[in-house]
């Protein structure tokens, strides 16, 4: 029988999958990665119960080959779980009316963060029924019996003072949902001993680990500061000292004592382009260079980055009676690429940008982005298990030990000489729809 391994594990229990990243404890190098798909159908009510048997069927499986010294987790960022037991998605429809989230969002200063009606404090004040944590603090309470939450959860809530690194006090919520508010604790802290009850092969240490998008930051940091993630929605996050300091517009999610993520997130990402290709348009890049395409601005369901407005529709501008199908296919798919444009230039402050996700793989759009920015682009190898990847760096931090090897490079486009005019007067639009 052969000798199993010591490793640590990075877990990434996503929305879509679970994935999973193996270290070695002494030299820090990956062993392995995998990807645990779900039994369930994408859209389903979820529950803990149903991720939790995911997550433990995985560490059986990953005990017949390795010896765990410890795990980290990163979980899905501003869910919400309800008594029964399932998880509220950051996507889930939020009820309350403009005039609600105004009244709320002028009763919690202090947050340091940009407040979204996507952070689960305002589905809390709405009155519905759900308990005052996610799915990283139900998990950790299923392995150790302690309810925690790492610092880039907490960013995500509204509920959390980022500059002072704590929950804020003036949380409008009852004393019930307070005193329920999870432990705060570092990302690479351990957070107790796996629970007995559960019969692992083998005991072993659990680490908080940071939220899966910060996770995934965290894990980049080594391809430059800035990281872009480009699938149905698009996030554009830097890292930067805590003493940088910050704008107003946007979001800020805290690492440690000494770093911030910050950045933003928009729906308008390829998602859109999902939406009009199910309708039956032909939505790609343009054969040659056009300029006198329409200009389409994809703002959906009131969302614009960074801001929320509940009046954001989506526009088509320039639009001529010359123009068909394609050329209106051709205006959506490079809006998303003016999108992604702004959100880096506006980011990042440094002279490159990793770029990731499955937008990667759309026909010319790396091209077309390089036109649009002034910074290199570059693409790591096996960027779909940064979250993971970064859970597991959190792990062996918590160990004292390694860090993980900068990750190897598959692409790298230095901004062309060929510039995308129509990009310019885009922003300008943009900018006055504001």
């Amino acid at each position: 029988m052969s000798r199993r391994r010591e490793a640590v594990v990075g877990l990434d229990v996503g929305t879509s999958s679970t994935k999973v990243a193996i270290a070695c404890p002494s030299t820090g190098i990956i062993l392995d990665r995998a990807t645990a798909e779900y039994a369930w159908a994408a859209g389903a009510a979820v529950t803990v119960e149903d991720y939790w048997r995911v997550l433990y069927q995985e560490i059986r499986r990953l005990q017949d080959d390795y010896a765990i010294q410890a795990i980290a987790v990163s979980t899905q960022m501003y869910s919400l779980v309800a008594p029964s037991g399932a998880v509220v998605g950051w996507n889930t429809p939020w009820k309350a009316s403009p005039e609600q989230l105004r009244q709320w969002m002028g009763v919690l200063p202090g947050t340091g963060a940009q407040p979204d009606p996507i952070f689960p404090v305002f589905k809390l004040l709405d009155g519905a029924d759900l308990l005052p944590y996610g799915l990283k603090a139900a998990l950790m309470a299923r392995l150790t019996g302690t309810r925690v939450v790492d610092p880039a959860e907490a960013s995500a809530t509204g509920m959390y003072d980022v500059e002072r690194g704590r929950w804020i006090e003036n949380i409008p919520l009852s004393v019930l949902q307070r005193e329920s508010l999870p432990e705060l604790v570092p990302h690479n802290a351990v957070v107790g001993t796996v629970a007995p009850e559960h019969r692992f092969r083998d005991p072993f240490r659990v680490v908080a680990g940071l939220g899966d998008g910060v996770s995934a930051s965290y894990r980049g940091r080594d391809c430059g500061g800035t990281a872009a993630n480009l699938g149905t929605s698009v996030a554009v996050r830097a890292i930067l000292p805590l003493t940088t300091g910050s704008r107003a517009d946007q979001w800020r999610f805290r690492i440690d004592n000494d770093h911030l993520v910050y950045g933003g997130i928009s729906r308008a990402g390829f998602g859109v382009l999902q939406r009009f290709r199910d309708g039956g348009y032909e939505v790609m890049e343009p054969a040659d260079a056009r300029e006198d395409l329409p200009l389409f601005l994809p703002w959906l369901d009131g969302v614009q980055w960074p801001l929320w407005d509940s009046q954001r529709t989506s526009a088509l501008l320039r639009l001529k009676p010359a123009h068909g199908t394609k050329e209106i296919g051709a205006a959506v798919w490079q809006s998303v690429v003016y999108v992604v444009a702004s959100m880096i230039e506006e980011i990042s402050p440094d002279t490159s940008c990793l770029v990731a996700g499955g937008g990667v793989l759309e026909p010319g759009f790396l091209e077309a982005l390089s036109r649009c920015v002034t910074r290199e682009l570059v693409v790591p190898e096996h960027a779909g298990f940064f979250a993971a990847e970064g859970a597991a760096q959190s792990a062996l931090s918590a160990l004292g030990g390694q860090t993980l090897p900068p990750p190897a490079l598959t692409q790298a486009l230095p901004p062309s000489s060929q510039r995308d005019a129509a990009f310019q007067e885009w922003i300008q639009i943009a900018l006055r729809s504001e």
